[in-house]
């Protein structure tokens, strides 16, 4: 049976550098309050991103009590110390009971759940939850960052930050977006009213394009890809993504950086992000008061591309339709701060 949890989350994602070593400065960036059980959407969801609101600030401003936990290919660390040691990327075994979906990461939720003893003692209020911040390299596969957030949440974490490497050797600057937007929930257009029926969308991020759900059924593949799917394409159909991506962790783990950044490139320029944005708009404009989103990916997606979709659904550009990738970068790029599609976005993993 194919079970679908939502990590209890509502996630803002920002760009910067990532090691196991603990940063000489946290940054907490906006992220929001949650509950700890998995919810059935829109409506729940909605509620959630009602209470992010009003912890927005307080998250922004104790910098101090935030949980640092940083993933790479070698190690899982928290606060600067390695918890749980990785081959590739991957948790052994031994490490995950299988009766909690094969997320639990056993170690990391010991060292994670002492953590959070020491913040409520420090903060003097039993139901106080600090913010756990996550860095991840470009490369760390979709699943990774979903068992570590998914401990991390059973252990009393509710608040959430994410950080991705969009290149294997060094950072990009942060997503202005990130950096000084507030999350918000837009009214409903009385001029366009509202459909009835919930929009209750889903991107999940797979191996030949895109496969989005909304309105309770799996939208059909747009014009020029396959009948099977997905519903938007690699921009060529043929290509074979993972075997870019396996290079692109090759290279990396041979200490070549720049041909792992090359082939992580590669990759990313099959996705067809410019229509993927185009069928967004036209979504936002028929549900122009729904701001929640469930973002997912095959298990072995790297970040760096998870995160790109994530910042598109997020982004309200000047057009809402572009027609060549070119002038789709250029205005995704200059989006200003407070300009967000769908703001509010859920990692969910199916198990």
């Amino acid at each position: 049976m194919r079970t679908s949890l939502l990590l209890p989350i509502i996630i803002a994602t920002t760009l910067t550098a990532c090691s196991t070593s603990k940063p000489a400065e946290q940054e907490a960036e906006s992220s929001g309050g949650a509950d700890q059980q998995p919810v059935d959407p829109p409506q729940a969801d909605q509620q959630q991103v009602d209470q992010q609101q009003v912890d927005q600030q307080q998250a922004d401003e104790r910098t101090d009590d935030v949980i640092d936990i940083a993933i790479d290919a070698e190690a899982i660390a928290l606060e600067g110390e390695r918890v749980v040691e990785l081959a590739d990327w991957e948790v052994p075994e031994e490490h995950l009971p299988e009766e909690r979906f094969g997320l639990y990461i056993t170690p990391l939720g010991e060292a994670v759940g002492k953590a959070v003893e020491r913040q409520i003692l420090k903060a003097k209020n039993p139901n106080f939850t600090p913010v756990a911040e996550f860095r991840t390299s470009a490369l760390t596969p979709y699943e990774l960052l979903a068992q570590t957030m998914y401990t991390a949440g059973s252990n009393k974490v509710s608040r959430f930050v994410v950080r991705v490497d969009r290149k294997v050797g060094h950072a990009t600057q942060p997503n202005k977006a990130d950096e000084e937007a507030t999350p918000t929930t837009k009214l409903p257009s009385t001029a366009d009213p509202q459909p009835k029926e919930p929009l209750d969308l889903t991107i999940v991020v797979v191996d030949k394009g895109f496969r989005i759900a909304a309105t309770g059924a799996i939208l059909a593949p747009i014009e020029g890809c396959p009948k099977v799917g997905p519903t938007i394409c690699l921009q060529d159909p043929s290509a074979d993504v993972m075997k870019l991506i396996g290079q692109a962790r090759q290279a990396r783990n041979a200490g070549k950086i720049a041909e792992a950044d090359e082939h992580l490139a590669e990759a990313m320029a099959l996705y067809d992000f410019r229509r993927l944005y185009n069928l967004l708009a036209d979504l936002g404009q028929k549900y122009p008061s729904t701001s929640v989103f469930r973002l997912s990916a095959d298990a072995d997606m790297p970040m760096a591309i998870v995160d790109h979709v994530r910042q598109i659904a997020r982004s309200e550009l000047p057009k809402d339709s572009y027609a060549d990738n070119e002038a789709f970068q250029q205005a995704l790029d200059k989006t200003p701060a407070n300009d967000e599609l769908f703001a509010d976005p859920v990692f969910s993993i199916v198990r």
